[in-house]
């Protein structure tokens, strides 16, 4: 009888909508005071000079970084270039315990480079065909 009343009070509830019984402590917790950032940057120490040299290093460690860097074109290009050899000699042939299937690899290859041959023909078909 018990059990009846308790889904009988979980259906009803207030304004007729039903909801669920409160659970015994809140999911989600609100920050600490000290975690608030609003608080920790008025509580913080430091002075602005401080702050902006830290600023400065920061930025100048991050361009140096990127002149260490090719360009952005040329890396880009290269690593393209990378991809589609790996893409079109079987690279991902690979198994799941680790041994390559030669079949399987050279599957790969053959179907690749017979793909890559049909794009480059319909594409000199379509420019015979439309743009001549």
């Amino acid at each position: 009888m018990r059990r009846i009343a308790g889904a009988i009070r979980f259906a009803i509830a207030p304004y007729g909508l039903p909801h669920a019984p409160p659970s015994g402590r809140p999911r989600q917790r609100g920050p600490a005071p000290a975690a608030v950032p609003m608080l920790d940057r008025m509580t913080d120490r430091s002075t602005s000079h401080d702050r902006d040299e830290a600023r400065r290093r920061e930025a100048r460690d991050a361009l140096d970084k990127l002149r260490e860097r090719d360009t952005v074109a040329g890396s880009s290009f290269v690593r393209a270039a990378r991809r589609a050899a790996g893409h079109f000699a079987g690279a991902d042939a690979v198994g799941a315990d680790g041994p390559v299937d030669p079949v399987e690899l050279w599957g790969r290859r053959i179907g690749r480079a017979l793909s890559l041959l049909a794009v480059i023909a319909l594409s000199i078909y379509l420019y015979l065909t439309y743009l001549r």
